[in-house]
């Protein structure tokens, strides 16, 4: 049905006649935006809600974001009126506050410890899965957080440097995970079954030759001088035949061994998110007889478009929803090679386009 609805203070209001939701694997701050005309007079006091308010939004009583109202638009005309109600989740306060307090630093502290230190700051509770339990548990040697370090590229430096993937599934949470571990859609993505239209993005703007990552190392009993003082790690694409070099530095202490799953990183990184997919289907949730769950982020799901010559499992890193008058409810997903936010010593080539773009 994709009855959509907005949750305040626990009261439901429906009816909404534009709606546009994104989430997407590469930014905490999934947002949303609601409107609708001619139902209320423009009066906020018929509104038991105000900017700052926690909320949800549901399909079907699902929920598909919850966080905070950020904008109320209110505009009329002779004829008519309208309002927008927009926002973003929980999570958008990790991306946009500081660290903000004096320096602190952390000595021989588990990762995931740090991690919630941080998130604590804004009020976000941290989720970790158990494929990177381990990872998370890593002791850190030290760590320092300067006053106007911003929460999230503290987050994503922690967790990059261990190839964990922090992600806002748009629960109110911070999610640290790795690729696929949502599991595997029960639904496809097939042309002639619930592809309404269908498009492959090709670039290596973002690509390059090789990749270097330089540390800031500290001496350890257990590692060797070189590999704690002079840490550093390369990795290569293969596929970019120019050579375009590109170097990262890091200010936090890493070992060598981080360094190389950083460089790994960032050319699997970058090399996925070259070629992608964007399917538009009908709908909010994958079919009734699959049990009509809401498409969700780091799932994998099984594509066969003949048109673009994709017959494979891919990933699922980027979710629009949207309702409006003329069109109904869709959902245009964005799908990247399965390995993209993992850390492999050989970078991924290509997707099965069917096209000579590797």
């Amino acid at each position: 049905m994709n009855i959509i609805s907005l949750s305040v203070k626990g009261v439901e209001y429906s009816g909404w006649q534009e709606v546009h939701v994104s989430k997407s694997m590469n930014s905490l701050s999934n947002s949303f935006s609601l409107a609708i005309t001619d139902k209320y007079d423009g009066k906020l006091s018929l509104w038991d809600f105000r900017e700052g308010d926690l909320c949800e939004v549901k399909v079907d009583g699902k929920q598909v974001i919850k966080g905070y109202i950020e904008d109320m638009d209110i505009d009329h005309d002779y004829n008519s009126h309208s309002i927008v109600i927009a926002g973003r989740g929980v999570t958008c306060d990790l991306v946009d506050c500081s660290f903000y307090d004096d320096s602190t630093t952390w000595n021989n502290t588990q990762l995931r410890t740090i991690v919630q230190h941080i998130a604590d700051k804004q009020g976000v509770s941290v989720v970790i899965d158990s494929d990177v339990l381990s990872d998370a548990s890593t002791i850190i040697p030290k760590y320092t957080a300067e006053s106007t370090d911003t929460l999230l590229d503290l987050i994503v430096e922690l967790c990059l440097h261990k190839a964990i993937l922090p992600v806002g599934y748009g629960d109110g949470k911070l999610t640290l995970t790795r690729s696929g571990c949502k599991g595997e859609c029960k639904d496809s993505l097939e042309l002639g079954y619930n592809i309404l239209k269908g498009g492959l993005r090709m670039s290596d703007r973002d690509r390059f030759s090789h990749y270097k990552v330089v540390g800031q190392g500290s001496a350890s009993e257990n590692k060797s001088l070189f590999s704690t003082v002079a840490a550093s790690g390369t990795a290569t694409d293969e596929v970019v035949s120019r050579t375009r070099k590109l170097a990262i530095g890091s200010d936090k202490v890493v070992d060598s061994g981080e360094c190389i799953k950083f460089a790994n990183w960032e050319a699997t990184n970058r090399a996925g998110k070259s070629r992608s997919y964007i399917f538009e289907v009908q709908g909010w949730c994958q079919s009734i007889r699959f049990g009509g769950a809401v498409w969700d982020l780091n799932t994998l799901v099984k594509v066969n478009d003949s048109k673009l010559g994709v017959k494979d499992t891919l990933l699922i890193s980027d979710l629009s929803f949207s309702k409006n008058l003329s069109e109904g409810t869709k959902t245009t997903i964005g799908v990247v090679h399965p390995d993209t936010y993992k850390s492999v010593e050989k970078p991924i080539k290509n997707i099965r386009t069917g096209w000579d773009g590797t």
